[in-house]
């Protein structure tokens, strides 16, 4: 998976495969207020103004473009800060799908080729090339027929996207190529790598700018004054804009003492960021929450392995129900009975079972057959008894 947070925003993509992995999802990449982490694992920090590649995929022609605007405070000024204001996306000769903030704080908003969806009737559409989903307001999910899964939702006031992608793509954009190697992940339009270790704030600013949206995109909607003012009629790139590199802690800030409060564990620094560069705890929190699925999701979304359903003998017991990698199973048989056969298996990291399947058998059968035949007969007539047994087991 990754998710992205961009100015309080999340997108997270993700997939990539592996056997016997019950999930073949590895890959990630996170934006977000401005924190990246791509593909590859590289984290970076980027904070731009306007109308962005966030992915694009060349050979299978799709496009996930981002738009973000300048934070407005309460007071009414506007932060060196930026927040994702709207996705919109596009598969070969697919519908195009766009998801932004709407004029209810607390809603999500929907276009198919510009025009607005409604999902009061429904929760789920059939579209041409594209199958949308809304349980509610504030979550629409978006899947393309190449197997691409697009989740957009909203919380408090701010936009997290997920994007899973299978593992053929290749792509390119703010978010890196997904080749294993972290180290050209910063590379423009142009092929031109800017070296992550060599990088400073500024630079990486300069490069993220390289996939800025020069002119409109007809994947985007201009239904507004605001928006025909902001993104279509005037150049894209802002010079006047300037974001905030850096941000210091004041003593003497009130704001402070409460950030220090509330930005504890992973993803605080990003929570402290988002707080001083708004001046709203209410978006450091969420920055931080957005953080913290997104943490829960990569670990949901690691491989796993698993060594298959085990069943419990006939007449005795089995301990434990995770079937997984390092995961251990306990057999016991009832009073009367003799285990035959393993009596702990361990899942191993090839996806198969430690020892032999556990089976319970009466003590006078074992004892007539070890007691009246030499060893190798026992272990014929001993297999030919449970196979039989097993055959009893498995019948309804």
């Amino acid at each position: 998976m990754l998710e992205l947070l961009w100015d309080k925003s999340l997108i997270v993509l993700e997939w990539p495969s592996r056997s016997p992995d019950l999930n073949p999802r590895e890959r990630r990449a996170v934006i977000g207020d401005p924190h990246v982490l791509t593909f590859d694992g590289l984290s970076y920090t980027f904070n731009g103004k306007g109308e962005y590649t966030l992915v694009h995929s060349p050979d299978k022609d799709l496009f996930v473009l981002g738009r973000t605007e300048q934070v407005k405070l309460q007071n009414g000024t506007f932060a060196n800060a930026t927040q994702l204001s709207s996705v919109a996306m596009k598969e070969r000769n697919s519908d195009v799908i766009e998801v932004r903030l709407g004029e209810n704080p607390n809603h999500l908003q929907v276009l198919r080729n510009h025009k607005i969806l409604s999902f009061t009737e429904q929760r789920w559409m059939d579209l041409d090339g594209v199958f949308l989903f809304s349980p509610c307001l504030q979550n629409v999910t978006v899947m393309f027929y190449s197997g691409v899964g697009v989740e957009v939702r909203r919380r408090e006031g701010t936009m997290a996207l997920t994007v899973l992608l299978p593992p053929d793509f290749t792509t390119q954009g703010l978010l890196g190529q997904m080749n294993f190697d972290p180290s050209d992940d910063l590379m423009s339009p142009l092929r031109e790598v800017l070296r992550p270790d060599h990088a400073r704030p500024e630079d990486i600013f300069i490069f993220g700018q390289e996939w800025l949206i020069r002119n409109h995109t007809p994947l985007f909607t201009y239904d507004s004054k605001y928006l025909l003012e902001a993104y279509y009629s005037t150049p894209t790139l802002d010079p006047d804009f300037v974001p905030a590199f850096f941000v210091s802690e004041d003593p003497e800030d009130l704001l402070v003492a409460e950030l220090r409060k509330m930005c504890i564990g992973e993803g605080a620094q990003l929570c402290r960021y988002d707080t001083l560069t708004t001046r709203s705890l209410a978006m450091g929190n969420s920055t931080l929450r957005s953080y913290q699925s997104h943490k829960a999701l990569i670990q949901d979304l690691e491989p796993v392995v698993s060594c298959g359903w085990q069943p419990t003998p006939r007449n005795g017991q089995k301990k434990g129900t995770c079937y997984l990698e390092g995961e251990t199973l306990s057999f016991s048989c009832d009073e009367g009975y003799l285990l035959y056969g393993s009596p702990q298996r361990t899942c191993l990291k090839e996806g198969a079972w430690s020892g032999t399947q556990a089976f319970c058998v009466t003590e006078n059968t074992l004892g007539f057959v070890l007691g009246t035949v030499g060893s190798v007969s026992a272990l014929i007539i001993m297999g030919v008894i449970v196979t039989l047994h097993t055959r009893k087991q498995d019948s309804p």
